[in-house]
């Protein structure tokens, strides 16, 4: 797959929805929100699990990257959500 100059790669991209979706647990739990919580969590989810099963059709490949490449990087981004999102809650709120 071509990479352009003006897109994100597809791992990239998931990395920064993972940590995404981590920030948006710290705030929805702040706010109480718990049905968006939970849909957000489940969307987060369900990606990872679309990838899996994906990619366990095509001989471990997804979007041609490695599955492993998503799985190793999208929960530490997703940690690093949760914890940039609760400094930045603990500073400024």
């Amino acid at each position: 797959m071509a990479n352009s100059r003006n897109q994100l790669s597809p791992p990239v991209f998931q990395c920064f929805f993972s940590l995404g979706a981590g920030a948006a647990a710290v705030w929805l739990l702040y706010r109480h929100q718990v049905w968006l919580l939970a849909a957000t969590q489940a969307i987060w989810l369900l990606s990872l699990a679309f990838i899996h099963v994906r990619a366990k059709k095509n001989r471990g490949l997804f979007l041609e990257a490695d599955a492993a490449t998503y799985f190793g990087f999208c929960l530490p981004f997703y940690l690093m959500g949760l914890l940039l999102a609760a400094c930045a809650g603990t500073i400024f709120a």
